[in-house]
C-alpha cells in the first residue's frame, strides 16, 4: 500500500535506512542522489565501529551493501541532483534539472560538502591540482600528495593514499586532532606529519605546488584540503530553513545524519537517525 507522498533527499547511511524502514512501513519514497548510493562513506578508507563487521569494513564494501539492501527493496530512485527544496502551500516541491515533484513529508539527508581554501591566495595554474574528493586524488595517480588537515577524516585520506602515494599530513597545532589511533596507523603505512601552523599561499613551483605555511615550504603535486565539512543545505529554500523546528514538530520535514549530526558524523548515528523518522513519518501519516 502506498502512502503519503514522501521523499528522501540523499541517499547515505542515514536516506538508505530511512527508506528502508518506510517500504517496510508500505510506504514507497522517492529517493534523490546525485551520483549513487552510499554518500561520503564511499571515501573512507575503514569504517570498524558500525555493529556487524567485526573485522571492520571498507567504505566501497559497506557503500555496495547498502545498494543492495534497496535494490533488494526495490526503492524508487531519482538519480538527479536536485536544485531546490521549496514550500508550495502544504507540500514541498523538490526539483531537478528534469523533473519536478511535489510531496507532503521530506527527509533531507544530504550529508556534508567540504570546506574550501577560502582567503587563501593560490596560484590560477595549481588550482587544478587542489582536490576535495580523496578518491578523484587515488584515481590520478599523484606520486606526492599532501593533506592539509589533523583530524580524523585527514588521517583516514591519507590511510586511503598512502598505498599509491607518498603522502604529507600538515596540520596546524603541535599534536593532530585525530585519535592517537589513526595517527599511529598514519606512521606506520609511511605517511608523513608536519606541525606547520597556517597555510600562508600555495604557489606554482613548474609542475608541482608550492605550499607556504607559517613553518615552512613543501613541495607536492597535490593538495587534499581536509579541514573540516559543513552541512550540504545550499539547495533549501531560506523560508523552509527558518521554519525547521516547526516543520520538525509537525513531522513534515527531517534533517538527518551528517547534515544535522555537526562533529557526530558516524555511519551509526545517521543509519539510527534515518531508521528513527521513517518510523515517526509512519506514525504520522499512516
Amino acid at each position: 500500500m502506498t502512502k503519503t507522498p514522501t521523499a528522501i533527499i540523499g541517499c547515505g547511511p542515514a536516506g538508505s535506512a530511512c527508506a528502508v524502514q518506510l517500504k517496510r512501513s508500505g510506504f514507497d519514497p522517492a529517493v534523490y542522489e546525485s551520483r549513487e548510493a552510499g554518500g561520503t562513506i564511499r571515501a573512507a578508507h575503514f569504517v570498524e565501529n558500525y555493529p556487524g563487521f567485526p573485522e571492520g569494513v571498507s567504505g566501497s564494501r559497506l557503500a555496495s551493501l547498502i545498494c543492495d539492501a534497496l535494490e533488494n527493496w526495490d526503492v524508487t530512485m531519482v538519480l538527479e541532483r536536485v536544485k531546490s527544496l521549496i514550500p508550495v502551500g502544504d507540500l514541498f516541491r523538490v526539483s531537478t534539472a528534469n523533473s519536478t515533484g511535489d510531496y507532503r513529508c521530506v527527509i533531507v539527508s544530504t550529508g556534508t560538502r567540504p570546506k574550501t581554501l577560502n582567503g587563501i591566495p593560490i596560484d590560477s595554474n595549481v588550482q587544478k591540482n587542489i582536490i576535495y574528493n580523496v578518491l578523484a586524488v587515488k584515481e590520478a595517480g599523484y606520486a606526492r600528495v599532501g593533506i592539509l588537515g589533523g583530524g580524523d577524516v585527514a588521517m583516514d585520506n591519507a590511510l586511503h593514499l598512502a598505498d599509491t602515494s607518498e603522502v604529507h599530513v600538515f596540520h596546524r597545532s603541535i599534536e593532530p586532532g585525530a585519535l592517537t589511533l589513526l595517527c599511529e596507523r598514519a606512521r606506520d603505512a609511511g605517511v608523513t606529519l608536519h606541525e606547520t601552523g597556517s597555510l600562508e599561499s600555495v604557489k606554482s613551483a613548474g609542475d608541482n605546488m608550492e605550499l607556504v605555511f607559517e613553518k615552512g615550504r613543501f613541495v607536492v603535486e597535490a593538495l587534499l584540503p581536509s579541514i573540516g565539512r559543513e552541512p550540504a543545505t545550499e539547495f533549501v529554500a531560506p523560508e523552509i530553513l527558518t521554519r525547521r523546528v516547526e516543520l520538525r514538530e509537525e513531522r513534515r520535514l527531517y534533517f538527518i545524519g551528517d547534515v544535522a549530526s555537526g562533529p557526530y558524523r558516524q555511519v551509526a548515528i545517521a543509519a539510527g537517525e534515518g531508521l528513527k523518522a521513517a518510523m515517526e513519518v509512519h506514525e504520522r501519516w499512516s
